[in-house]
């Protein structure tokens, strides 16, 4: 298993070179001259446009801005934003990252908690009519965007029935009840979707798994259903499920970009819209290069998990 985890490592090293270009090679997609356009755009004051060219150092060769740039990113040093900023790019992701793992996390919480009961209670009774209700009722959360759930949970709960807030943030180091009460609507929009997916997934794998030749067998030994289903039948079924928890991790990740600007969230979703309509360059590379990374070591996590599941991945 030691093995297995090292090459995964060192499989990553090209892979986030590879991807801290893509992301520096940011300034290369926009159109004309970086600076000018970062500085307002034809109209710039040529002042604020040669600040910008200095301070971004687009006056040096690529290669050199490359070099730079991913040496000062490997010690955590992210840049300044263009515009006047009490904190650096690291420091205003360090502190709003939390939040947005947080929600994150919370959203998987709900997630595993409908897909996976979902998925058992549909795949130990295929075609019946808790298959159907559950196969519909996926059905519908998968179909569903994110962002239309979460404005029908606002009307609800808080315009209608005044049960929830819907904005607001306060810490969960500071008031863990205020917390789950704030961040309850944001998690259920956010988590209703991969709970939907997760137990679909579930109960193919599940259906699958309960007509292998091994689950006759433990049958016919005489093991208690119980025991065929919890030892053998799931574990096997959780395979394809935990490559899929991974993706929705990603996907959620993604997705509180959105949920935290409808309900005034201050995690990086928003911080990384702000500096787009500003076409804060530093601030966009910071945000794009740490979810991207964050992506790599969910799927890492994954992977060994994988591994440790299935002895031919290890072995392969």
């Amino acid at each position: 298993m030691g093995a297995f985890i090292v090459r995964r490592l060192i499989a990553l090293v090209p892979l986030l070179l590879l991807i801290s270009f893509a992301v520096f090679a940011l300034v290369l997609v926009i159109p004309g001259d970086p600076a000018r356009t970062l500085a307002g755009g034809t109209h710039a004051d040529p002042a604020k446009v040669v600040q910008i060219r200095h301070q971004l150092h687009l006056d040096q060769p690529l290669v050199k801005q490359y070099w730079r740039w991913l040496s000062h990113a490997v010690r955590g040093n992210l840049g300044t934003s263009i515009y006047p900023a009490t904190h650096t790019v690291s420091q205003e992701i360090a502190h709003r990252f939390p939040i947005t793992l947080s929600l994150t996390l919370a959203a998987m919480v709900v997630s595993l908690i409908i897909g996976i009961p979902g998925g058992i209670l549909a795949g130990l009774k295929p075609g019946s009519a808790r298959d159907r209700s559950v196969t519909f009722g996926t059905s519908l959360g998968i179909a569903m965007p994110d962002f239309w759930v979460a404005m029908i949970l606002v009307v609800l709960f808080a315009v209608k029935t005044h049960l929830l807030p819907a904005i607001g943030y306060v810490g969960i180091s500071q008031d863990p009840a205020g917390w789950l009460r704030d961040m309850a609507l944001p998690c259920i929009a956010l988590g209703l979707a991969g709970g939907a997916t997760i137990a679909r997934q579930l109960r193919g794998s599940l259906i699958d798994a309960m007509d292998q030749d091994y689950i006759r067998t433990a049958r016919a030994m005489g093991l208690r259903r119980r025991t065929i289903i919890g030892k053998y039948a799931l574990k096997n079924a959780a395979t394809p499920v935990l490559t899929l928890v991974g993706l929705q991790f990603a996907y959620l990740l993604g997705g509180t970009f959105i949920i935290e600007q409808i309900f005034s969230i201050p995690g990086m979703g928003s911080y990384m819209l702000g500096a787009i309509q500003l076409k804060d360059l530093p601030k966009v590379q910071g945000v794009v290069l740490v979810t991207a990374v964050i992506f790599v070591v969910v799927n890492l996590v994954v992977d060994v998990g994988y591994g440790f599941l299935s002895p031919k991945v290890r072995v392969s």
